[in-house]
């Protein structure tokens, strides 16, 4: 993966446009964490589902958002909320989590066995301007 100052001062790429390994991922392959070194008030990320050409139904995992606090107690978790098969599916999501004190993030895509894979993309973090 690749972190980058975006358009904003607290906007994170997380894609590098260049690169030649394919971005996006599930638990298997782990989860990306960002800790910040003060804490937050709210952090949000784009994410896109994406599964594999040869995918087998159910479709049910999704890209998902947690947020910790500083002692890693979880503060909330945010799922890509389109349902397999709606018109929205697929498309780009911000999924964002406001609870004071966030300390860290992780973001990954869910992994059922027996279910088709489905794939996270994720771009933009964002996070409050504001240290608490």
């Amino acid at each position: 993966m690749f972190a980058r100052p975006g358009a904003g001062s607290k906007v994170v790429s997380l894609i590098d446009p260049n690169a030649s390994v394919l971005s996006f991922f599930d638990v298997r392959w782990g989860a990306i964490e960002a800790t910040f070194s003060s804490a937050r008030s709210w952090v949000s990320v784009d994410a896109k589902p994406l599964v594999p050409p040869e995918f087998l139904d159910p479709v049910i995992a999704a890209p998902r958002l947690e947020a910790y606090d500083a002692q890693g107690q979880l503060l909330g978790k945010k799922l890509y909320r389109a349902l397999y098969g709606a018109l929205a599916w697929g498309s780009v999501e911000t999924l964002r989590i406001d609870a004071p004190g966030i300390a860290r993030v992780r973001f990954s895509s869910q992994h059922y066995t027996g279910s088709a894979a489905v794939y996270g993309l994720f771009d933009d973090l964002r996070f409050s301007n504001e240290p608490l």
